[in-house]
């Protein structure tokens, strides 16, 4: 049996190890519960700052929807410094920094962005808008590549994909790209247009057309889309359903043309090369004239004039706007071939030597220019002169058709000899059975572009004109007796 001093100093041992483990034990559970509500602070401020942020980003975006750009700017700064690892607030800060043409910015912030989520369809897609502006073509056409493929039926990303093609002069790989997808966008019209556009480029009408009338098909009251069609229909001369198409934008808009609005001016031109399609002269110039009154050096615009002029016979009044044209300080080489054939047609020959020598002087030594200078010194009398016209036509193109036929008719001798010469032909295309390879095969890459070309101004059907008339005046002239 235990003493009972002993089982007394036990009992108190048990009892004061007993008050030590529980002090011990409510310590420790104090600071474990201290250390949780540190932590659920920390979350909580968390994701009070990406609330926050949240808001910020919604507000920079409607600043950015609005055009207020320093606001924008101020907002989405303010975003990634309460959460430094938004994506998508790097991805607004980009969008808002390229508006600004802040690129270096843009390139950073999206940078960081793709350090976070570097296969994000979108994140790809922004890189590739600021490789873009950076003149970077083939890189902006693999970040769209990337985009388009982790994000497929994201129309925005198709259509970078297909422009960046074309501007690298891939247009065969555009067209097919687009066909491929074009069943995934049955109602996508800005596709149809695109597509339209490309085929134009590669010189296939048909389906430029086919493709410009479903755009209008799906959204007939977008007046860019009808814009687009006409623009296409006059390309393809297809100039019934232009003038269709023209007039009904031209009704919808003031009748006194605005000089300081291209899109009036554009359609006006475009009208008038489509009636003088048609042989509907009169109808061109009085298209015309509106235009003309209130931007009197619209140089596009008056060489149409004066064409359509030329072309009723009126020489005069051909002649009489062409100088009202130089005289408002607008000297083109189509102004200069246009006052040089009216002078002609108007018998003031030496006048017209004078204007071809300046055309030569503005445009270069060309092989037409040449032809038509030969042609000129001609009728002054100047035979000898005008046969070195024709040779140093010769010169400068050996396959140059009018030089030959021109050069025949006062030397036919020289003529033989050339005509015994085998004449040195252009590089051509590689062929290889597809008309649109053939037709892209042509075509150079400019890095400079952001997006795809005009394949044609305004001015594009009075120097085509001008081409073939010059060429037709040079040849069928060799025809009238010396």
């Amino acid at each position: 049996m235990t003493p009972r001093p002993i089982r007394q100093w036990r009992y108190l041992f048990l009892l004061t190890t007993g008050l030590l483990v529980f002090g011990c034990a409510e310590g420790m559970s104090g600071i474990f519960a201290e250390h949780v509500a540190e932590n659920r602070k920390a979350r909580a401020k968390e994701q009070w700052e990406s609330m926050r942020a949240g808001v910020k980003i919604q507000l920079a975006e409607n600043h950015l929807n609005a055009g207020r750009m320093e606001e924008a700017s101020k907002a989405i700064d303010e975003a990634i410094a309460m959460d430094p690892d938004c994506v998508k607030a790097y991805m607004l800060a980009t969008r808002i920094e390229i508006e600004r043409g802040e690129l270096s910015r843009a390139r950073d912030s999206v940078h960081t962005a793709m350090s976070y989520a570097y296969d994000d369809p979108e994140v790809r897609y922004r890189a590739g808008m600021v490789a873009e502006r950076y003149d970077d073509l083939q890189g902006a056409l693999e970040h769209y590549a990337t985009a388009s493929e982790a994000a497929p039926f994201v129309a925005e990303y198709v259509l970078a994909r297909v422009e960046m093609l074309a501007a690298l002069a891939r247009d065969i790989d555009a067209i097919e790209l687009l066909e491929s997808r074009m069943s995934d966008f049955d109602g996508n019209a800005p596709m149809r247009a695109l597509a339209a556009y490309v085929c134009r480029r590669l010189g296939l009408r048909g389906p430029a057309v086919d493709y410009g009338r479903e755009a209008l098909r799906l959204c007939p009251e977008d007046r860019s889309m009808k814009a687009e069609l006409a623009d296409t229909l006059v390309w393809a001369e297809e100039f019934d359903e232009a003038i269709r198409v023209l007039e009904s934008l031209l009704n919808d808009t003031p009748s006194e043309p605005d000089a300081a609005d291209p899109s009036e001016a554009s359609l006006r031109v475009r009208l008038a090369t489509a009636y003088l399609g048609k042989g509907r002269h009169k109808d061109a110039t009085a298209c015309l004239r509106p235009l003309i009154a209130s931007d009197p050096a619209n140089a596009t615009a008056i060489c149409l004039y004066a064409r359509a002029a030329f072309e009723s016979g009126d020489y005069r009044d051909a002649a009489k706007s062409i100088v009202s044209l130089h005289d408002n300080g607008r000297v083109t080489p189509e102004s200069l071939m246009l006052l040089m054939l009216t002078q002609q047609q108007q018998g003031d020959n030496a006048a017209a030597l004078t204007t071809v020598r300046k055309l030569i002087r503005i445009e270069g030594e060309t092989a037409t220019g040449y032809c038509l200078l030969g042609r000129a010194l001609e009728q002054v009398g100047k035979k000898s002169e005008a046969r070195e016209a024709y040779l140093a036509a010769l010169r400068i193109d050996p396959t140059c058709a009018p030089a030959r036929t021109l050069l025949a008719r006062i030397d036919p001798t020289r003529a033989a000899v050339l005509m015994n010469e085998p004449p040195i032909a252009p590089e051509t295309p590689e062929h290889h059975g597809d008309e649109r390879t053939a037709s892209a095969n042509q075509q150079k890459a400019d890095a400079g572009m952001r997006r795809i070309e005009q394949p044609d101004e305004p001015g594009d059907a009075v120097s085509s004109w001008m081409n073939s008339l010059e060429t037709t005046v040079a040849a069928g002239t060799a025809e009238e007796g010396p």
